[in-house]
């Protein structure tokens, strides 16, 4: 129970340093994996692991002379990625077929859809 009071007065004390309102404004000031640490995080830190995020706040807020805040650093291109394996790939039989189709259905927009990704060719229509 004592070790919750010391967080508790810890967060205070950094509130007070940083000139925040709320706890959820020390976490800009506090590294994480991909930046600074997320509001959920230090609220699961403060529950699970409260001696670690009393060191992080006392080396990164505290012991600091002028706390920095913490920028985010840039998405990696994991989202263009996840993005690229959603989409299939066909072979150009495959494609053929499928401009065939198209063209007996007399989907015109579906047939302009096709010729885009397989190539425009002159004798078509």
């Amino acid at each position: 129970m004592s070790q919750n009071l010391l967080l508790e007065d810890l967060i205070q004390k950094a509130l007070s340093k940083i000139n925040g309102k709320k706890e959820r404004d020390l976490c800009r000031f506090l590294p994480y994996s991909r930046g600074y640490m997320h509001y959920f995080t230090f609220r699961k830190m403060m529950q699970e692991s409260p001696q670690q995020l009393f060191e992080l706040i006392q080396k990164y807020i505290i012991e600091s002379e002028k706390p920095q805040e913490i920028q985010l650093n840039p998405i990696e291109q994991s989202y263009q990625t996840n993005k690229r394996m959603k989409q299939f790939n066909i072979s150009e039989d495959e494609m053929d077929r499928m401009l065939h189709v198209a063209r007996q259905a007399q989907d015109l927009e579906l047939i302009e859809k096709l010729k885009v990704k397989q190539g425009f060719y002159p004798d078509d229509d």
